[in-house]
């Protein structure tokens, strides 16, 4: 399948509800892989029709692992939901061919992007900093794609979207079912418990 690699991506809502973007982007068939900038606007119908059908894939630490954390924490409510991520994309690919439940159930989760992306914004910029902690082996100080390193003595400070990325494959790809993602530097002005809320909804 032939998609777009990003690795950094900005956006901004203009008054008039359009998705103004910026993007470091290569093809994912095209050898070598030469990252590109491109920018343009996109209603966020077409911004969210682009993520949801994956023809954009953002890299696992494309902004600080924002988009990542970003797209699994969005996937995982869908599916936690029991609703079909395909039929959502289909409520805006098959335009006016499309079901009146397909359309609705695109706009529902369209309006839930939206929402998590302006809350997942705004909490990753408070300056908090956390550790991951698998179970009873340690935290997590490195991971690549086959192999994670752990100490008891020392721990690795992540950001938030990049602390909860580390946590979600640890328990799906390593069934490190008892970690836990804790924060190590607090944030000021009840920041912290805006943080605790929101992982507490996310993870359990």
């Amino acid at each position: 399948m032939s998609y777009e690699k990003i690795k950094s991506m900005t956006i901004k809502e203009d008054k008039e509800g359009n998705v103004h973007f910026k993007m470091l982007v290569a093809s994912n068939n095209v050898t070598p892989i030469n990252y590109e900038n491109w920018s343009g606007v996109r209603t966020w119908e077409q911004f969210f029709y682009n993520l949801l059908g994956e023809d954009w894939q953002p890299n696992d630490s494309a902004n600080k692992y924002f988009w990542k954390a970003l797209m699994t924490i969005f996937f995982e409510m869908i599916k936690k939901n029991g609703d079909d991520a395909t039929q959502i994309w289909l409520g805006y690919h098959l335009k006016d061919e499309a079901t009146k439940e397909q359309k609705e159930l695109f706009g529902k989760y369209l309006k839930k992007f939206k929402e998590l992306y302006y809350r997942l914004k705004s909490l990753s910029s408070l300056p908090c900093k956390f550790a991951v902690w698998d179970d009873n082996k340690g935290y997590t100080v490195k991971m690549t794609s086959n192999r994670v390193w752990r100490s008891f003595y020392e721990c690795k400070q992540y950001s938030l979207c990049e602390a909860f990325v580390v946590w979600y494959k640890l328990k799906e790809y390593y069934s490190a079912h008892n970690a836990i993602i804790s924060p190590i530097v607090s944030s000021p002005n009840n920041g912290n418990n805006k943080i605790k809320d929101f992982l507490t909804q996310i993870i359990s």
